[in-house]
């Protein structure tokens, strides 16, 4: 008995160790299943420069601001239903990529979709520009799967949702990949990118972390060479011009009643400045000048422009005070924002645009009554104050003006203001007596000596003495400063947004920065951190070759697109706290490309400042306001 109940213990312990055994190999295989879909073989590629492909760039990440693509257009990342997600920018040098990470992906029902723009917004109703759009043959973009494969849906969209074309593909985990899909481009609007879950391989795991990296994607546009920007000065020149103009004509918007308006900025899709609308319709005068828009469409839309303000009211508050408009106005045309009313330098700048386009339109007898109107409305007496200085603004919810204001101290802004409360025949030339200007350094320094400071008159009247000598030594500054500052022979030291940090999923943070500037400054604690293109563009008329070696900088950093040109400036200061030794912020704005097109129209031959001098108001003003500087 003994023996037997030996024998069966052996064979209880043998069975038992058996089992155990094979439960630990089992484990052991499924552990080792789990670490092949965990992990991943896939690290993004350094680069110590901007890669660049065939083709037209939407969305590279090098711009990494949230919800936008380099090309100016939305994008989100959305799922209907309880799953988990997330998104976030890595990066390996310089080179960087979207990275969207999900979970929780259960339910046959489970999507993750990124919806991406073609052109603006996602559900702007503006017209795709066909400029654009007959380019497009298709798109290409770069993908990777993370901790597992993933199958994803390609749609072309309509503006309506409506799918034009789509493709599935499958996207591994261990090297990025180029996919590409063809399509009819002709009713075009948005890219949508889906993962559903019904969709993937049976040993799909939804439940785990995974993630998908998308990056450069690219509209195909049939030419297999990579861009490069032009090596002649003059077709250099011309594309920077171009792009800037073609903001204008693509951000155009028809309201009802044959009124329009141009958009402000590729950032905020919903705002217009009323400067900018000066901007504007010298933009479409030069556009039918180099056959980017017949004459017929560039009259139309002036036209558009002015009988859109000749229908505000001005004086009551909804639309301005004072016989001011207000700065900033909503893009379908309606009421400003509160706590930003009228700025007078602002409406200077639209009043320049207006006078240029009534001297252009000379025998048109209602472009011509519109504008005269409008340039009447402001009542300059109201925005002097007892020294004979004249208001900055005007608050938005009183109608008083502020307390900051112009005429204490040199920039060419204060210039303009007063300027046009001449025009205005409201005021004598007595009232050019107390502008403060102050020489240092052998010149007239900006507060900040900020790039604009010293090109923002003559934008619109040309270079003109004694003005053109100060802003050469201006300008010449503006040069030194940035070779000292960057090591470069970089120029742009202006007003505009730059990169002041990065958040924690790597998008990065954008400030505006009025007082970025050269030395020397009236203030000795200005900026010095992105020069921007367009900074170096006010410097064509003045300084042209150091200009021209400043706006081709912006080239040999590796930033510059086909379509948009030049970025809006470009990070050369490290982050605090870590990041790319470059950034750039391709966020632009009328108030940076109406001045850049500008500028290169002076390099050339100064077409609207021709027009502009020969206003009859202009020409007396212009002549007190020289005699003033001179006294």
């Amino acid at each position: 008995m003994r023996l037997k109940h030996l024998i069966n213990y052996c064979l209880i312990i043998f069975f038992s160790s058996f089992l155990l055994v094979q439960c630990k190999a089992k484990l052991f295989k499924k552990s080792v299943k789990d670490a092949a879909i965990i992990e991943s073989d896939y690290e993004l590629a350094y680069m110590d420069f901007p890669n660049h492909e065939s083709g037209i760039a939407l969305f590279t990440a090098d711009w990494a601001r949230k919800n936008r693509t380099e090309l100016g257009t939305e994008y989100v990342i959305k799922s209907d239903s309880l799953v988990n997600l997330s998104e976030q920018i890595i990066r390996n040098g310089l080179n960087s990529a979207l990275k969207i990470n999900f979970n929780n992906m259960t339910a046959p029902s489970d999507v993750v979709e990124l919806l991406m723009s073609g052109f603006s917004a996602i559900n702007s109703k503006n017209a795709f520009p066909k400029e654009l759009q007959k380019q497009i043959k298709g798109i290409k973009f770069n993908a990777v799967a993370f901790r597992q494969p993933i199958n994803l849906e390609l749609e072309i969209q309509d503006k309506y949702g409506n799918v034009i074309e789509k493709q599935n593909f499958s996207i591994g985990k261990t090297e990025m990949e180029e996919y590409s899909l063809f399509f009819n481009s002709s009713s075009f609007k948005n890219i949508s990118f889906k993962i559903k879950h019904d969709n993937q391989k049976s040993d799909f795991e939804g439940s785990i972390p995974t993630s998908i990296i998308i990056d450069d994607v690219y509209y195909v546009n049939g030419d297999d060479a990579v861009f490069t920007p032009p090596a002649d000065d003059t077709e250099f020149l011309k594309w920077i011009q171009k792009s800037a103009i073609r903001f204008f004509l693509w951000n155009y918007h028809d309201l009802e009643n044959d009124k329009g308006l141009v958009q402000g900025s590729t950032v905020w899709y919903n705002t217009l400045s009323i400067s900018g609308q000066g901007f504007g319709m010298a933009a479409h005068i030069l556009a039918e000048k180099e056959g980017m828009i017949s004459t017929q469409e560039a009259k139309r839309r002036i036209l558009s422009m002015l009988k859109w303000m000749q229908d505000q009211d001005w004086y009551q508050g909804k639309d301005g005070w004072k016989g001011f408009p207000h700065h900033w106005f909503h893009v379908d045309g309606t009421e400003g924002y509160p706590g930003w009313g009228p700025v007078t330098v602002d409406w200077a700048m639209a009043a320049a645009g207006i006078r240029v386009v009534r001297q252009y339109y000379l025998e048109d007898s209602e472009i011509n009554s519109i504008c005269t109107e409008l340039l009447s409305r402001p009542n300059w007496k109201d925005v002097f104050d007892e020294k004979g200085f004249i208001a900055m603004g005007i608050d938005y919810k009183s109608g008083e003006i502020n307390p900051w204001r112009w005429g204490g101290s040199f920039t060419e802004e204060t210039e303009l203001t007063f300027l046009e409360a001449r025009n205005s025949n409201q005021m004598d030339k007595s009232i050019f007596d107390v502008m403060v200007r102050e020489k240092s350094s052998g010149f007239y320094p900006g507060w900040w000596s900020t790039g604009f400071e010293f090109n923002w008159m003559q934008l619109w009247t040309g270079p003109i003495e004694p003005y053109k000598t100060n802003s050469t030594i201006a300008y010449q500054n503006d040069a030194t400063t940035c070779q000292s500052e960057f090591g470069r022979p970089i120029m742009g030291l202006t007003a505009a947004g730059i990169i002041t940090g990065i958040d924690d999923n790597g998008f990065v943070k954008v400030q505006y920065f009025g007082n970025q500037g050269s030395s020397p400054s009236r203030s000795k604690s200005n900026k010095k951190i992105a020069p921007a293109p367009y900074g170096a563009a006010l410097a064509l008329p003045f300084v042209p070759n150091q200009a021209i070696t400043g706006l081709r900088e912006f080239v040999k950093l590796g930033y510059y697109h086909p379509i948009m040109g030049l970025p809006g400036t470009v990070r050369l200061i490290p982050i605090e706290g870590g990041g790319p030794e470059m950034m750039p912020h391709w966020g632009i704005a009328d108030l940076e490309l109406g001045p850049m097109l500008i500028a290169i129209d002076q390099y050339f031959d100064n077409s609207i400042g021709q027009l502009y001098q020969s206003d009859p108001e202009v020409k007396i003003s212009l002549e007190e306001l020289i005699e003033s500087i001179k006294n």
